[in-house]
């Protein structure tokens, strides 16, 4: 795509890289050096004018190669989306490969009912999507490199759906603010115990959900 686009900078200089040798890998080791140069550039100017926040970094979906993910040594922290009934692979490997706390930046789980899909990960009921909540957010607050988790979304989304059709059951309350009483008592208990269940003193909830017979929807953030 570099090489067909227009004059830039950048097909100068990966022009002048493949003179040298032109192969598979030497292409990715290209794209690669350049999105780290892109990252350290960023980050050398938000801490240079922001110097008292933490740089929680760009959000990377799915499951990036680990070349990919060693950029994010960068950050301070690693930000991953997983969505999938358990996270702890995603943020043991995350915290391996690149030494930085790892932030869920969303998850959710939904239910196909009332005239609306289930989401990217789907439970059987109302309560398995409780149980849903309390297994993932607690299995990932027993590692030491968790640092939070961050639910999409806060309501749900339109029954005829937003502006890419997507209209999913995946609120703590549905379009009219009323709340889903057992994902609201399941996230209050999960989150009185979360600070015990990080440092050991609790063990995490153990009972994982059911899942909905229609199965979960293909998705690039679901792996």
């Amino acid at each position: 795509m570099i090489l067909a686009g227009p004059a830039t900078a950048t097909q100068s200089k990966l022009k002048e890289f493949l003179a040298a040798g032109d192969t598979p890998q030497r292409r990715k080791e290209f794209v690669i050096t350049a999105f780290s140069k892109q990252l350290e550039i960023a980050s050398a100017a938000i801490r240079k004018y922001d110097t008292n926040h933490l740089n929680l970094g760009i959000r990377f979906g799915g499951s990036p190669s680990e070349d990919v993910l060693r950029t994010a040594k960068v950050f301070d922290v690693c930000s991953i989306n997983v969505y999938e009934y358990e996270p702890t692979k995603q943020i043991e490997r995350t915290y391996r490969v690149t030494g930085r706390p790892v932030l869920i930046g969303e998850f959710h789980f939904g239910v196909p009912a009332d005239g609306l899909g289930a989401g990217l990960v789907q439970t059987a009921n109302q309560v398995e999507r409780g149980k849903g909540y309390r297994y993932y957010v607690e299995q990932a607050a027993a590692l030491p490199g968790f640092v939070g988790a961050h639910w999409f979304t806060w309501r749900d989304e339109p029954v005829l759906g937003r502006n890419d059709g997507e209209n999913y059951n995946i609120g703590f309350v549905d379009v009219t603010d009323r709340p889903y009483p057992e994902l609201v008592d399941a996230a209050k208990t999960t989150n009185k115990r979360l600070s015990d269940v990080h440092f050991g003193k609790t063990p995490p909830f153990a009972e994982r959900p059911k899942a909905s017979e229609v199965g979960s929807l293909s998705s690039p953030w679901a792996k």
